[in-house]
């Protein structure tokens, strides 16, 4: 069956890249002022916690212990739960605030921290290549394969990485299921 292969399909996120994020710059909401930058790392840090998603990696150095009550995972990539009996939830821009609503730089800030009343800070990852990634790419593409990105990031991280590896198709923003039936097509 190997020989009927064409299409290699990979997430970014722990495949092609490292998996251990890291926080290259934060976007503070300006009209909300009534919390520092480091307790907003806390915050964020307490809610990523218990998600088990490599991104959650990239906020330990954050974490001093602040207690979240009703932690819970949110469908399509997240984190909620209250810290200091106030509600919070931490995941991709859709989740938080509706594109309207976040700065113009926005579109390269992979995570979004916000209360129930308005986001309150983003937060731009970055991820290096996996070790060997590029070489795999070039091996698979001279083997005559179609290489594919699939991936729940932000649309400049997964084009970031895609260029980096020159893989023309990939596609950003995209749920487990939206991942499932994207390769069911290609079956």
């Amino acid at each position: 069956i190997a020989h009927k292969v064409n299409v290699v399909v990979l997430d970014k996120t722990g495949t092609l890249t490292s998996g251990e994020p890291r926080i290259r710059h934060v976007i503070r909401n300006p009209d909300r002022h009534e919390y520092t930058v480091a307790q907003l790392h806390g915050i964020a840090a307490a809610l990523e916690r218990s998600s088990s998603h490599p991104v959650a990696r990239a906020f330990r150095v954050h974490d001093s212990g602040l207690p979240v009550e009703q932690p819970a995972s949110i469908e399509n990539g997240g984190m909620c739960g209250k810290v200091d009996g106030k509600a919070f939830r931490i995941g991709q821009r859709g989740l938080v605030a509706t594109d309207t609503d976040l700065p113009e730089r926005s579109g390269q800030t992979g995570i979004w921290l916000a209360d129930e009343r308005s986001w309150l800070i983003g937060f731009e990852l970055t991820d290096q290549l996996r070790a060997g990634a590029r070489e795999l790419v070039t091996g698979l593409v001279a083997a005559g394969m179609d290489m594919t990105i699939l991936s729940g990031d932000s649309e400049t991280a997964v084009r970031q990485t895609a260029e980096e590896l020159h893989i023309e198709n990939y596609h950003a923003r995209q749920s487990p299921e939206s991942k499932l039936n994207a390769v069911k097509r290609l079956v």
